[in-house]
């Protein structure tokens, strides 16, 4: 891994500098030393992107099940329910005290090579990113407990004939309201918890959960049952995160946010946080196995905290993940006949040459 870093830093600061170093990435003098890269132009690393186990593995950073792991602010799991990072109240001193840099390098005393090959590189150019936070985190699991609701205690049947009955209503709401992206079907297994997952979470692509929201919410309202449960908290958290999801979605393709839509995104996804931790601390004191409380929520506050900064959108990892497809060829290709201590290296080589040539044909 040192040798692939070694790789990718040597290019990342080239870049940074603008011109061509003295030597090339195994240490051979580079004639074109001095010489121009991008006509006169250099970039600049500014987002860290990636999911947290990114963060916690490849960068080295706090591991989201530590005690403190947030790279923004001392929130930590502990009996101060002021500093309690799932504590969501306007009043929580968490909310108030983000790190400074200083306070925040202090926090990681070794550094990955990345913050010191340029010092500055710091917590604020880490993102988190949208599409594993929110969509295959929160989103998954609201919309577990959502289902697991309405299957077992909204509807009287039983819960296969529940769950039936609900998928028909979403099927014709995906019909006459032309959802991009649907879930081809419903089953109980989907979503109900099983040996490992004590909490309804269900499972599917990003982009399908992302879109059942609104589904979901509609399903809710059409099968409502006001003494079954916290009806009106569920309604409003739905509402709210579909606001929040709308609120992106409508500038999906802007670097920022105007600065309106990214208060009102702040809002709806804090709106959302504190209707959850109700409904969570609710099912807690009735020992209910519902509202599972992740530290991806944590850091879906911090997401729409930061988004009059930056839109989500762009720190998102969506098409990353193609691109991850494509690593897997890259590296399969590097295995045959190459000991195992040297795999890393030729990936490098070999996705240097690839983008070399994309980069050619670009030009062309």
């Amino acid at each position: 891994m040192r040798d692939v870093w070694r790789a990718a830093l040597w290019g990342l600061h080239a870049a940074y500098e603008g011109v061509h170093p003295n030597q090339d990435v195994d240490g051979h003098p580079d004639a074109r030393s001095g010489q121009d890269i991008c006509g006169g132009f250099f970039l600049v690393p500014w987002i860290l992107k990636g999911d947290l186990d990114y963060f916690a593995k490849g960068l080295h950073l706090c591991h989201y099940s530590s005690n403190s792991f947030c790279e923004h602010c001392a929130a930590f799991a502990g009996d101060n329910v002021d500093w309690r990072w799932n504590n969501f109240r306007s009043d929580a001193q968490w909310m108030l005290h983000s790190y400074t840099t200083p306070e925040w390098r202090a926090k990681h005393p070794n550094l990955h090579w990345l913050f010191v090959k340029f010092p500055f590189l710091n917590q604020h150019n880490i993102e988190g990113d949208e599409l594993h936070i929110v969509f295959l985190g929160v989103v998954q699991c609201t919309l577990g407990s959502v289902l697991w609701l309405l299957c077992h205690r909204c509807l009287p049947g039983r819960p296969a004939d529940n769950l039936a009955e609900v998928w028909a209503f979403i099927a014709d709401f995906y019909r006459s309201h032309h959802t991009s992206t649907q879930v081809s079907n419903l089953r109980l297994s989907q979503f109900e918890p099983r040996d490992g997952t004590p909490y309804p979470k269900l499972k599917g692509k990003a982009a399908e959960a992302k879109d059942l929201v609104e589904p979901v919410l509609a399903a809710w309202e059409h099968f409502r049952n006001d003494d079954t449960y916290e009806y009106e908290q569920v309604r409003r958290m739905l509402t709210s995160q579909f606001e929040a999801q709308n609120l992106i979605s409508d500038h999906g393709s802007d670097i920022f946010l105007p600065p309106g839509q990214a208060r009102s995104y702040f809002k709806s996804v804090l709106d959302f946080l504190q209707s959850y931790s109700i409904l969570a601390n609710k099912a807690d004191s009735d020992g209910d196995r519902l509202w599972s409380m992740t530290p991806k929520f944590h850091w879906y506050y911090h997401l729409a905290q930061r988004a009059k900064y930056l839109s989500p959108r762009v720190s998102a990892c969506w098409r990353d993940e193609a691109f991850v497809g494509h690593i897997k060829h890259i590296v399969s290709s590097a295995v045959n006949g190459t000991s195992m201590e040297q795999v890393p290296c030729v990936v490098a080589d070999k996705m240097r040459w690839a983008i070399h040539f994309m980069d050619m044909d670009i030009v062309e």
